[in-house]
């Protein structure tokens, strides 16, 4: 195996584990390497995403943005239509900063609203989600409502029902709505599966996005009654 990939699949599995500091350390490393000794121009698409997308977790969105360029660019030369995360990357880095009007885009251009590219259903719930977080965010309510239903019912059958994010917003919605019945479904939901998460799920990544802080008020409660 290419040293490079080898390291840089260890950076994805460190990532996994929240480890930020081990992450930073071997993209910085790899970075000047990447356009030299990648012959493949959708790797380097891809590096170049995954490094955008770490960075705009630890809030370095000035060297965030300035890798997103590169990989937007390999992205445009080459028609790639099938590297949709670093979209979504892109709007979730507004969405960190709470900046929902300019997430949107980002997010339904994630979701193949704009383009012909293929998307597998995990993605397609964990993407649908953030878009219904943004609309809720902008009182959108009803459209919040329509992206995170979708979202639930797309996500059924993979890993994204566990995800406790889009079961936050629905309670919200319902509590809005003053349906007493589908809040407290959908905050059951949301409470079971915030309990099985990691700590550390919850810190990263670093964000003023509210759902997220909130969610880790909650988790404390869950397991430190």
């Amino acid at each position: 195996m290419n040293p490079i990939i080898k390291q840089w699949d260890t950076a994805k599995s460190l990532k996994r584990a929240c480890q930020y500091e081990k992450v930073l350390a071997i993209y910085e490393t790899l970075c000047p390497k990447i356009e030299i000794e990648l012959s493949d121009n959708f790797d380097k698409a891809m590096f170049f995403g995954d490094y955008f997308g770490v960075l705009a977790d630890v809030a370095q969105y000035d060297k965030a943005e300035a890798m997103a360029a590169k990989a937007l660019k390999y992205i445009t030369e080459n028609g790639y239509t099938t590297l949709n995360y670093i979209f979504y990357n892109y709007g979730n880095m507004y969405l960190h900063q709470a900046k929902w009007e300019e997430a949107i885009p980002w997010l339904e251009k994630a979701l193949n609203r704009n383009s012909d590219g293929w998307i597998n259903e995990k993605r397609k719930a964990y993407y649908g989600t953030a878009l219904g977080g943004a609309l809720f965010h902008l009182g959108r309510i009803d459209e919040a409502e329509e992206e995170l239903l979708k979202a639930v019912e797309v996500g059924k059958a993979t890993v994204a029902n566990k995800d406790w994010e889009p079961f936050f917003y629905l309670k919200e919605i319902y509590k809005q709505k003053g349906d007493e019945k589908l809040m407290a479904k959908y905050e059951k939901m949301y409470l079971t599966r915030l309990k099985k998460v990691k700590e550390e799920d919850l810190i990263y990544p670093l964000s003023e996005h509210r759902a997220n802080k909130q969610a880790l008020e909650d988790w404390k409660k869950l397991n430190n009654p």
